[in-house]
Formats: structure tokens, C-alpha cells, sequence
């Protein structure tokens, strides 16, 4: 009787392939490119929210009236020709599901204000409308000159308009409460 013979794969082989080996990098690379793209388009897609400020008040949520946003770009300006101090003001729709001390700490990173290594005295209030949550972040060249306990009680002062959606009286507010 004659044995069957079925032809056997042979695996060590095939390893040896260059087209196996073209496809094993292939995939090796696809991964490594997956990886990448999903951890750089999320933050991406989430800095692109605020352009670069053109002025002391941003207000992309479009809740601050004209008026006062003029009126706090002009307190805003006396403060630095003043004292060298900028504060910028950052209105929010939300912060994309993310604290807001997180937030403000991209947002400063990526508007150059207000970071800790940032070479100017500068602070940077974002408030968020969804959250109705607000928080100051300062860069270290201007801890030295605030007040103390300025920063608490201008976020004191904004709280309770803030809670009941009363925007451009808290952000009124606390940048009165800094400037005074």
C-alpha cells in the first residue's frame, strides 16, 4: 500500500518569503502609523477650537454684549500700559469634556500665554458656558506682583452670576474685581 501523501506546508518557509516578510512589515507599520494617528488627531481636532487671540477678549461662545467687551478691551489695555500685567479672557462654549484647568492649560500652551514658561506677565481667565465654571491660570514672571488672594476673590465675585448664566456680569466682574 502506498501511503498518501498530502503536501505539507511548510511553515519555516514561508517565513522566509520576502513577500511574507514585505506583508509581517507591512502590518508592523500600518499599526505603528493607527497608533500615531490616533493619538495626534483627537488633540488636533481640539486646538483648532480657539484661534490665536486678536485682542484681550475672546468670546466664542458669543455670550459677552458688544459693549462690554469693548469696555473690558479698554480696562484690559490700561492694565498692561499700567503695570506690564495682561490678563486675557478666553469665553468658552465648553472645554470638550476635559476639566477646565486642563483646558486652560492647552489653551495657555498653545496661545503662549500664561504658561509656566512663558517670559511675560501674563494671566489667561477662561470661562466655560456649559459648564458655567471659570479658572485663571497665571504665568510665574507675574505670580510675584499679584496681590494675594486677588485671583480667589475675583473667581468669588464670579460665581454666583456665573451659576446662573449671567456671563457678561461675572466676566465683567471679576476683571473689575483684578484690575481694582
Amino acid at each position: 500500500m502506498a501511503a498518501e501523501s498530502s503536501p505539507k506546508l511548510n511553515t519555516e518557509n514561508i517565513e522566509m518569503l520576502p513577500t511574507y516578510r514585505v506583508l509581517n512589515f507591512g502590518l508592523a507599520v500600518l499599526a505603528a502609523v493607527t497608533l500615531f494617528l490616533l493619538s495626534t488627531v483627537t488633540p488636533l481636532a481640539q486646538s483648532s477650537q480657539l484661534a490665536a487671540p486678536a485682542s484681550y477678549v475672546t468670546d466664542s461662545a458669543g455670550v459677552i454684549d458688544p459693549q462690554t467687551k469693548t469696555r473690558l478691551e479698554g480696562l484690559l489695555a490700561n492694565l498692561k500700559e499700567k503695570t506690564k500685567i495682561e490678563l486675557y479672557v478666553a469665553m468658552v462654549d465648553s472645554t470638550d469634556g476635559q476639566p477646565i484647568d486642563e483646558f486652560s492649560q492647552r489653551l495657555a500652551n498653545e496661545w503662549n500665554i500664561a504658561g509656566k514658561n512663558t517670559r511675560t506677565r501674563s494671566l489667561l481667565l477662561v470661562v466655560s458656558a456649559a459648564s458655567k465654571n471659570s479658572f485663571t491660570r497665571f504665568s510665574r514672571t507675574v505670580q510675584g506682583q499679584l496681590p494675594e488672594g486677588v485671583l480667589g476673590e475675583m473667581s468669588y465675585r464670579m460665581r454666583g452670576p456665573l451659576s446662573e448664566g449671567r456671563f457678561t456680569e461675572a466676566v465683567d466682574g471679576g476683571v473689575r474685581t483684578f484690575v481694582n
